[in-house]
């Protein structure tokens, strides 16, 4: 995280560097909870990946170049958000994950 998203108060925006698969969707965003009960879905914007599939959510290609069916492109989706919605999960994080 930089300096300013650590420090406390409400946020725009906060920045972090992430490791991420490239064979994998990105992930869109995530559930946070800011108080105890309280949910709210944070999307994710990633600086520097200039090919990107808005179909299947993959970098390297465009939605134009994608063979995945909108079927399958959503299955991936959902089992990526699934796999990633707990936000400490997501943050605790402090390595590159083996898989």
């Amino acid at each position: 995280m930089d300096e300013e998203s650590l420090k406390p108060g409400p946020k725009r925006y906060m920045q972090a560097l992430v490791w991420i698969k490239p064979s994998k969707p990105l992930v869109p965003g995530c559930y946070i909870e800011y108080e105890p009960s309280n949910m709210l879905w944070v999307d994710f914007r990633y600086e520097g990946v200039f090919r990107f599939c808005n179909k299947c959510g993959r970098i390297g290609h465009t939605m134009s170049e994608c063979n995945k069916s909108w079927e399958m492109a959503e299955q991936d989706f959902n089992g990526v958000i699934r796999a990633h919605s707990n936000a400490r999960e997501i943050y605790s994080q402090s390595v590159c994950p083996t898989e």
